[in-house]
């Protein structure tokens, strides 16, 4: 007699389970049936041999994965860490979500959409605050940001007199490598280094500040963190009406798509005002669009998916 999970007996070459037998006495069993094909026995080696590659190199580590790693007596697997990233949105209108609005102020909706967005890239939210519209908090509240790997501002990178991020930032060292680009909407986004680590200034308007985390901050991330690259996916779709930019920027409208016969077709809101949250929630997917460019039914635009986690 055997047990599940036991090494058979030298010689042996097939287990006869108990509910095929029937005892006699303490010294013979009477065998009622058996398949030939049924031999009931786990050889060695039939999942992996050594030497099997188990993982490719950036690959995303889920509960199924740790299973095997056990089993195949790995203790230890060299991974990434954590990117951790430091988060701050400027303005004296903004307020935080358990604060009673007032008057003039607005609740500060990118602060926490990014910070969830963050989550989803494998990364960690370090720091999360509101800085009113003053230099000298900007610049006290930057220099007291310690062990990151990233800096994001939102609002402050335009050129008003209360946009005052990229002076105050610069006054600290920022090394600026671009501001403002041909990418509506997000126009007046800021990208340099600050003591070696990459600083991102996004625009105030939430629906800005997302288009820009997904074409620019997104892409630095995966840097950092690369099995990131398994959050975006980018596929082409029929437009169900003509698709009109007329802008000399490269336009991202905010749409949705579905899947008939095979091929996918999208729509695109009719407002796409860059304050409007609730179209980017309705939304499933971006459609790009060059500068000055149309796009009729009959042919393909490019669609960055939008799924349940971004």
């Amino acid at each position: 007699r055997v047990f599940t999970g036991s090494s058979i007996p030298k010689g042996t070459n097939r287990i006869i389970i108990q509910e095929n037998c029937r005892e006699i006495n303490s010294s013979e069993i009477l065998v009622n049936y058996y398949k030939k094909d049924e031999l009931f026995i786990r050889k060695k080696g039939q999942d992996f041999k050594k030497g099997t590659k188990l993982f490719k190199k950036f690959h995303l580590i889920n509960p199924r994965d740790i299973g095997l790693l056990v089993t195949s007596g790995v203790k230890k697997v060299l991974v990434y860490k954590k990117p951790r990233i430091a988060i701050f949105a400027t303005g004296n209108e903004l307020v935080n979500i358990d604060k009673k609005i007032n008057k003039g102020q607005i609740y500060a909706s990118s602060l926490y959409m990014l910070r969830e967005f963050i989550h989803f890239t494998n990364s960690y939210c370090k720091t999360l605050k509101i800085i009113k519209d003053d230099e000298k908090e900007i610049i006290k509240s930057i220099k007291n940001i310690k062990n990151v790997d990233m800096i994001i501002t939102t609002g402050g990178v335009s050129v008003g007199k209360k946009d005052l991020v990229k002076k105050s930032l610069e006054s600290l060292g920022l090394q600026t490598k671009f501001w403002k680009v041909k990418v509506r909407p997000g126009k007046p986004i800021l990208y340099g280094m600050f003591k070696n680590i990459p600083f991102f200034g996004l625009p105030g308007n939430p629906v800005s500040s997302y288009v820009c985390f997904i074409v620019f901050v997104l892409e630095a991330i995966k840097k950092l963190s690369p099995a990131t690259h398994e959050l975006i996916k980018k596929s082409k779709a029929y437009p169900l009406v003509k698709i009109s930019n007329n802008s000399l920027r490269e336009t991202y409208f905010r749409g949705k798509y579905y899947v008939k016969n095979n091929a996918k077709y999208v729509q695109i809101f009719d407002n796409q005002d860059s304050s409007l949250m609730k179209n980017l929630s309705l939304s499933n997917c971006l459609v790009k669009i060059g500068a000055k460019k149309s796009i009729c039914p009959q042919n393909l635009v490019e669609i960055i998916e939008l799924n349940n986690r971004i």
